[in-house]
């Protein structure tokens, strides 16, 4: 339950880590909220050195999504991605005639445009279909540290079933 020291095992699980990482090498550290990642890293700061701080990556889901659907996007469908922020979505969907979740699933699918929670179930696309890229990422995060992993939904635990081919999921 909370404050019983999960996230605080987890860093020092990834402490242990830190002597075997390669140059250029990370901890990805995921979590779901902007409040939770101000939390891991104030516990970093407690619990890690400086140098081992600097090895470690702590991001959202939705943040680590749109870095990856930004970068690599395009071997989705050929086109680069663009976003559709949550403001413009609310004024597309109140001009729309028709079933939006349907629309907004084909702008995704056809014309490379993501709403915000289509982030987790685009990354898991690009990740399921490329094991070049999973590769990749695995080789560039050898241990991912998933927090309050019981809100994880169905498209995050895809990311996390596709990751946890090639890198130590925790």
């Amino acid at each position: 339950g909370p404050g019983s020291g999960k996230t605080t095992v987890a860093l020092f699980k990834a402490q242990q880590r830190f002597p075997t990482l390669k140059p250029g090498q990370e901890v990805l550290f995921l979590s779901f909220s902007r409040a939770a990642i101000r939390q891991v890293l104030l516990r970093c700061k407690e619990i890690l050195t400086p140098k081992e701080r600097s090895a470690v990556t702590v991001q959202t889901y939705h943040a680590f999504c749109m870095g990856m659907l930004a970068v690599y996007g395009r071997l989705l469908n050929g086109r680069p991605v663009r976003f559709n922020y949550p403001a413009d979505e609310r004024l597309q969907k109140s001009a729309f005639d028709g079933d939006w979740n349907a629309e907004r699933q084909r702008q995704a699918a056809d014309d490379g445009v993501y709403c915000f929670d289509l982030f987790a179930s685009g990354t898991a696309e690009l990740l399921e279909q490329c094991s070049a890229l999973r590769t990749l990422i695995g080789d560039r995060y050898p241990m991912i540290i998933v927090d309050e992993f019981q809100d994880t939904d169905d498209s995050q635990w895809r990311i996390v079933r596709a990751l946890a081919q090639v890198t130590d999921v925790f």
